[in-house]
């Protein structure tokens, strides 16, 4: 389950924010849940279930994914730990999934193992936080199988806000969203206290969708990148990446990186050429094929005409001279304001 992490949306949970990086309730939940995804096997169907118990104040995430390791259950825990030397850091997944769960709660209870291995890893700690917390020992212990089984269950309790019911169709709705392209391609089902998220499927403004077929050293990327009709959950969105009709990675940042304004960009790429990770789960961004691939993708005229609208919003301009021409048929009701202040509209 230790694996990259997602965006890092709050979505429409309890505003509160406790976790290192800002996560909400809904933003958290979504992250573990990415974790889960990131360790499905190649051509199985993967079942995530997502347990929210408000009585016994605690949150799960379960996969019959590949699991961990001893090994990778260590350096998850490892994330946890204080560090003794003053500014180091333990590798990014393992700590973005710490990151996720403490700002849910403080305890955090992890039960994994591998297919075909004949012993459960059990892990509890104390999880870093805001304030400064009393730490308790990290207890690691092997047991041996009670049943056939393989995946990874995350407990968090000690909550850190109150889960109220009303967050669970709202993060069934998340779930649907940022993770339905596996949903649709029979890749995870998904669930929210038994309930199964449903894949849904964005809207794409009409004129915006543009093909690809872009030479990136001795490969290709095609597919069709486009813009949304309306902006996205926060922290949800990117491209779709595959490889040989797989679905690799869903909403990647893939070529958009940091860029600001970029929310409303979608649309479906094939690098066939560019290798993948052990499990298939996403491809090896340090590879020269990855890198090439990339900035052929960003040097294309087509993909930078789409960032261009990106950040422009959606024909602001021209919404807004409908409007005004509007206004000048009929007449004003009221008055104007003088101040503007998107620059779209001091176009205008």
């Amino acid at each position: 389950m230790a694996t990259k992490m997602p965006g890092n949306s709050s979505g429409r949970g309890p505003a509160r924010r406790s976790g290192p990086r800002g996560y909400g309730v809904a933003g958290a939940i979504s992250a573990l849940v990415g974790c889960s995804i990131g360790s499905r096997i190649p051509d199985k169907l993967e079942n995530v279930h997502v347990a929210l118990d408000s009585t016994a104040g605690s949150i799960s995430v379960s996969d019959d994914g590949s699991g961990m390791g001893i090994g990778d259950l260590k350096r998850v825990l490892a994330a946890a730990r204080p560090s003794k030397t003053r500014g180091e850091k333990p590798a990014g997944q393992s700590l973005g999934m710490v990151e996720a769960c403490s700002a849910l709660g403080r305890i955090l209870d992890i039960t994994t193992s591998k297919a075909r291995s004949d012993v459960d890893h059990v892990a509890r700690c104390e999880l870093p936080g805001g304030r400064a917390r009393p730490r308790t020992g990290l207890k690691v212990a092997s047991r041996k199988k009670s049943k056939a089984w393989h995946g990874t269950l995350v407990r968090i309790t000690g909550l850190n806000a109150h889960v109220r019911k009303g967050l669970w169709p709202a993060l069934r709705q998340r779930l649907g969203f940022q993770y339905g392209p596996y949903i649709l391609h029979d890749q995870v089902s998904l669930s929210v206290n038994s309930a199964k998220c449903m894949a849904a499927s964005p809207r794409v403004e009409d004129g915006t969708t543009a093909k690809l077929d872009i030479k990136a050293g001795r490969g290709r990327v095609a597919g069709w990148i486009g813009l949304l009709a309306s902006p996205p959950p926060r922290g949800v969105s990117g491209l779709h990446l595959y490889k040989n009709e797989r679905l690799i990675s869903a909403h990647d940042r893939f070529g958009i990186g940091s860029i600001p304004r970029m929310e409303r960009v979608t649309g479906k790429l094939c690098l066939d050429h560019v290798p993948t990770d052990r499990q298939e789960a996403g491809f090896v961004r340090d590879a020269p094929e990855y890198k090439e691939a990339e900035k052929a993708f960003m040097s294309d005229p087509a993909v930078q005409k789409a960032m261009l609208q990106s950040r422009r919003g959606p024909d602001a301009v021209a919404q807004l001279k409908s409007m005004l021409g509007r206004i000048a048929d009929s007449g004003p009701s009221g008055r104007l304001r003088p101040r503007m202040a998107r620059p779209d509209s001091r176009d205008v």
